[in-house]
């Protein structure tokens, strides 16, 4: 499920041809599990510099098969598939734990992340987790890991 999440509290600087604009559009894919009832772990899966959400769907739907929700935002300065057209900016990556906060708060609060027809899942908030790859924009080249040294800090994502 593709949810187009807008944090209108927060703007998107000029980088290259992109003049800025005054919110962050955060398009997030959503992955929920078949079948499971709520509350349910979620798990905010980032893609690497230059890479995108649509990447980490083999991922994405592992996670999910073992009942988790996965939500992979699209950074709008560090995606190729970003609607900005920027996509390897990576003076805004300390961007990104605010971005993941938004999503988070947005998905915990319903935000349009209503779960699949005939599912009523619900999300745990004390059950949340970051993971996120680096390196190449490859599948074959990423390695998953977790967190940053600004989201570690943190007691829990937010």
């Amino acid at each position: 499920m593709r949810l187009d999440l807008v944090d209108r509290s927060r703007e998107t600087p000029p980088s290259g041809v992109f003049p800025g604009a005054p919110e962050r559009r955060l398009p997030t894919l959503v992955t929920y599990p078949k079948r499971a009832a709520g509350p349910l772990p979620l798990l905010v899966a980032s893609h690497n510099l230059g890479g995108a959400p649509e990447s980490l769907g083999y991922l994405a739907a592992h996670l999910a098969s073992h009942g988790f929700v996965v939500a992979a935002p699209t950074f709008p300065l560090t995606s190729l598939s970003s609607s900005t057209g920027v996509g390897f900016d990576p003076s805004d990556i300390p961007q990104q734990p605010g971005d993941v906060s938004f999503v988070i708060d947005r998905l915990l609060a319903g935000g349009g992340a209503a779960a699949p027809p005939g599912e009523a899942a619900s999300l745990d908030p004390d059950a949340i987790g970051l993971l996120g790859v680096s390196g190449a924009p490859s599948p074959h080249s990423s390695r998953p890991s977790i967190g940053s040294d600004a989201m570690r800090a943190s007691p829990r994502p937010r």
